[in-house]
């Protein structure tokens, strides 16, 4: 009678099981790495390609050094002390600019998707010449990503704002807003917001539209699109002369 060969210990089956997942969970962070990694620095790429193509065309554009981070679920790009100034004369009321203590940039992993843009700190938004400081509890905007594609959408959504404007506070508490843009060589551009419990400034009282309203307005709703062709001119007003001479219009679908 021939004996049966013993059997291995069961302890030698779980040992090497467990061995198996560790190697499996290796794997899986080494590769979530090797996808941050390169995810994170295309961001960083990115954005500093775009900020060389604005300067280029006369945009001044300040930051401080960027850093990564948002490993293993995304990668995510801070920029601390954003300034963004298009071409114009400041003291003869042309250009904007928009200033932000912090700026992120993320996308999720391992699909990326979408950009998402968080605004946080002290903000600054500058129209012409005027100047209008900000702070809001949260401003973050979306932008779907199509592969081989730049973004032509994003969805924003800025709470708790606060705002001092040259006649007063301006508080709104949600402000959402969508806007889309072509491809083509002619701009269409869309947007719509809509602002929820918002206070006026004190200052625009004065104008009888606007007083017939009130100080709080609960709700306010805007849809409406841009069409015509926008040349690469050192200005912004120059750009707007030169839409209106093409033929540019402006079209209002909806406002309430």
């Amino acid at each position: 009678m021939i004996a049966k060969p013993p059997k291995p210990p069961r302890t030698s089956f779980l040992g090497r099981f467990v061995f198996g997942v560790l190697i499996l969970l290796a794997a899986l962070v080494a590769g979530q790495t090797l996808l941050w990694r390169w995810s994170a620095g295309a961001l960083a790429e990115g954005f500093s390609d775009w900020v060389v193509q604005r300067r280029a065309e006369g945009w001044r554009i300040s930051h401080d050094i960027p850093e990564r981070g948002g490993w293993p679920f995304a990668a995510r790009l801070s920029v601390p002390q954003l300034s963004i100034d298009t071409p114009g004369d400041e003291t003869a009321g042309e250009g904007m600019s928009w200033e932000t203590a912090l700026l992120t940039i993320s996308t999720p992993l391992p699909l990326p998707d979408a950009l998402r843009l968080e605004a946080s700190g002290q903000q600054a938004l500058r129209l012409g010449a005027m100047q209008i400081p900000f702070t809001t509890t949260s401003f973050t905007a979306l932008m779907p990503l199509e592969a081989g594609q730049p973004p032509r959408r994003t969805n924003a959504l800025l709470q708790g704002i606060s705002a001092q404007t040259p006649d007063g506070q301006l508080a709104i508490q949600r402000l959402g807003l969508d806007a889309t843009w072509s491809r083509a060589a002619e701009l269409a551009f869309t947007l719509q917001f809509a602002a929820e419990d918002t206070t006026l400034p004190q200052g625009w009282f004065s104008a009888r539209s606007l007083a017939e309203l009130g100080p709080k307005i609960a709700r306010f709703e805007f849809d409406g699109a841009v069409y015509g062709s926008v040349l690469p001119l050192p200005s912004l007003v120059e750009q707007l002369d030169a839409w209106r001479a093409s033929d540019g219009r402006l079209e209002l679908r909806h406002a309430r």
